[in-house]
């Protein structure tokens, strides 16, 4: 017994999961993705029965077939605080992301942390390569069954990515194609390496262009659009003309998306050919919130609607595809890809203005082949039918057989909500068909057949969609768990001299609020060995009668700082409290009531202080916060920081002001101000 009291053992639970995201239906699945194409993998943490306040992503791809694209985009709805990142390097990203300082904000269900946005090497071999979270991935708690330091993580899911190679270029069939660029106040902003947004947009442009002007039989067409849209030039082949429309371009004014689908939308509409692809590109860098006609700004989700509801109608009639690029952080990029996806295109996203010729050069490669688009759902009245508020299903790989083979041209998966989107599909007869996830069973097409599909003229086909309901088995009632719950620490009592012996979260053998026993991980080695005391004597009346100050020093035997103070005027004997602070930790109230005889060394009970009084205003606050946040240096150097501010919000001595830090902070805030 006596030899089990000496041990110290963590109480951590590793039950945090880390994902990309793949399948519902099976996690493990394959992602088939086509060369050359950019692909999406939303990460999600599990956290089983931790609270996640701190994930650390560290993300590995192999660069001789992915390169970043988009790169890492954070769901900044539960992670508001970027502390570090996104960082790349070859064949890797790594960011570090936290709830900030709302403690009530920890992650307790498994939840999105954000999109990884890469794309597969055009020249890249055919075959599987897997994605995955390297060793220095992290998740760290605040609940009370985990350290402060404690990386919870206790397993990873990577996803493996199939590289598909598309059968044989589609040749050069003639394409109508309106550029729809945005000419809002915001495009003249710098995003990138040198020039404007606007500036680059129209470089990438005009390049665009000169591919398409290979076809003699292309036509380009170009509209702007901010508050409204203008047709600066109507679907011509005279293709130098629409250059010089691209480059006179001017930007100013808010964005009505839907303004420029439906001016392109019209002259697609007056001018098309038969038998002639239609296509749109449009390139954005805001949130929409203009509508046609209004003279005032109206709500992002009702301008969103207004414009997809315009590119459905455009589809419709006229079989347009829409190639929508988003440039830079502001703009929605769910609802970009919906836009796109819905009419049988694709959406890109570009972080800065420097992706924007890799982009439009892949769009001119596929312009020209046909698409088929549609969603996979979770049909949940088993009706067949793809009803409002079916769930879309990630994940599910849907393949395109041509007429007389057993072998897929191409095969590409569902992406996070549900949707795909084939490109560059040549003419001909084909099979299109679903790998159904295990135990689900297809609702559509009916009969579990696939689709029979026709490709003339590179066309778009759209609403391909299959349904499918899991096929559930039948629950076996199991006993309820019983309850476990913790037992609190027994607090040690006891008491001119006093004979201190205090503990600071997170150094030695003291935890930290949430679990004050958890000292496994804390740092043994404190890098200020020596620190400061003030003790404060109070009455039986609470009136404060005497103090004592001093040194004490760290005992790597105890785990804590011991030494011996002196007050400062001569006390009776009597019965007393007795008041704790040291330098950058909150003042505490020693456990107990102290008997103290005068003249000669008392011995005090054990105190433990909280950490992360970063200001030494006996508070913890924003304003701690905000100095942590500034020394902050894992990844990359801190933002704000001098020598006299690093030591005090290193909160655990160890030299280096990082993610454990931060989450020992985070779980010393359940306590604000010292006693």
């Amino acid at each position: 017994y006596s030899q089990q009291q000496q041990q110290t053992k963590s109480n951590a639970e590793k039950t945090v999961n880390i994902s990309f995201q793949s399948s519902v239906a099976s996690p493990s699945a394959t992602v088939q993705i086509p060369a050359g194409s950019t692909f999406n993998l939303d990460v999600y943490v599990d956290p089983g029965t931790n609270s996640v306040s701190l994930v650390k992503l560290d993300m590995k791809y192999d660069p001789t077939r992915f390169q970043l694209a988009g790169g890492f985009i954070p769901n900044s709805a539960v992670f508001p605080q970027v502390v570090e990142g996104p960082i790349g390097a070859s064949g890797s990203i790594t960011t570090t992301l936290s709830i900030g300082s709302n403690l009530s904000a920890a992650i307790k269900t498994r939840t999105k942390v954000g999109t990884l946005e890469l794309k597969a090497i055009e020249t890249a071999p055919a075959g599987a390569s897997i994605i995955s979270f390297g060793s220095d991935s992290q998740a760290l708690s605040v609940s009370a069954n985990s350290s402060y330091e404690e990386n919870v993580i206790a397993s990873t899911t990577p996803v493996t990515i199939q590289i598909n190679k598309p059968s044989a270029s589609c040749g050069t069939s003639p394409g109508d194609t309106m550029l729809v660029m945005d000419t809002s106040g915001s495009m003249n902003d710098k995003n990138g390496t040198s020039g404007t947004k606007l500036s680059n947009a129209i470089t990438s442009a005009t390049n665009f262009v000169n591919i398409v002007s290979a076809e003699a039989n292309n036509r380009i067409g170009l509209v702007n659009f901010s508050n409204a849209a203008t047709l600066d030039s109507s679907l011509t082949s005279t293709f130098a003309s629409v250059s010089a429309k691209v480059n006179a371009l001017k930007a100013n004014g808010e964005t009505c998306i839907q303004c420029g689908i439906d001016k392109a939308s019209q002259e697609i509409g007056a001018n098309k050919r038969a038998g002639i692809k239609n296509a749109i590109i449009i390139l954005t860098d805001g949130l929409a919130n203009y509508v046609e006609g209004s003279s005032k700004q109206v709500s992002t989700a009702t301008a969103e609607q207004a414009a997809l509801t315009a590119a459905t109608n455009d589809s419709k009639a006229n079989g347009t595809v829409i190639y929508a690029i988003g440039l830079g952080q502001n703009v929605d990029s769910a609802f970009l890809t919906k836009l796109a996806t819905s009419t049988g295109g694709q959406y890109y996203f570009s972080p800065t203005t420097d992706q924007l010729n890799d982009i439009y050069s892949q769009i001119s490669q596929i312009i020209s082949g046909g698409s088929i688009s549609g969603t996979v759902f979770s049909d949940l009245s088993g009706n067949g039918v793809f009803d409002p508020g079916d769930p879309g299903v990630p994940g599910v790989v849907i393949n395109l057989i041509p007429s007389g083979s057993s072998t897929p041209s191409q095969s590409i998966s569902s992406s996070s909500d549900g949707t795909y989107s084939m490109q560059n599909v040549c003419n001909g007869a084909y099979t299109l068909t679903q790998t159904l996830p295990t135990n689900w069973i297809q609702t559509l097409p009916v009969g579990g057949s696939g689709y029979s599909i026709s490709m003339t003229n590179g066309v778009a086909i759209i609403d391909k969609n299959f349904g499918e309901k899991e096929n559930l088995p039948t629950a076996t009632p199991t006993q309820a768990p019983t309850a476990m719950i913790d037992p609190t620490p027994t607090p040690t009592s006891g008491n001119t001299g006093l004979a201190l012996n205090v503990l600071l979260d997170g150094i030695g053998n003291a935890g930290d609020n949430a679990n004050p026993a958890a000292s496994t991980l804390s740092n043994k080695s404190p890098g200020h060995p020596t620190r400061d005391v003030l003790a404060q004597v109070f009455d039986t009346n609470n009136n404060l009668v005497a103090t004592a100050s001093g040194d004490i020093n760290y005992s790597s035997a105890s785990g804590s700082f011991v030494g011996t103070v002196y007050t400062s005027t001569a006390l009776a004997d009597g019965n007393y409290t007795l008041k704790v602070r040291s330098g950058f930790h909150l003042t505490r109230r020693v456990p107990g009531v102290s008997h103290l005889i005068p003249n000669q060394v008392n011995q005090i009970p054990t105190v433990e202080l909280v950490a992360g009084d970063a200001n030494n205003d006996n508070r913890l606050d924003i304003l701690d916060y905000n100095l942590m946040i500034g020394c902050y240096s894992d990844l990359s150097p801190a933002v704000s920081c001098d020598v006299a501010t690093k030591p005090t919000t290193d909160f655990n001595d160890d030299g280096a002001v990082n993610q454990f830090d931060y989450n020992l902070f985070l779980r010393e805030l359940s306590t604000q101000p010292g006693d």
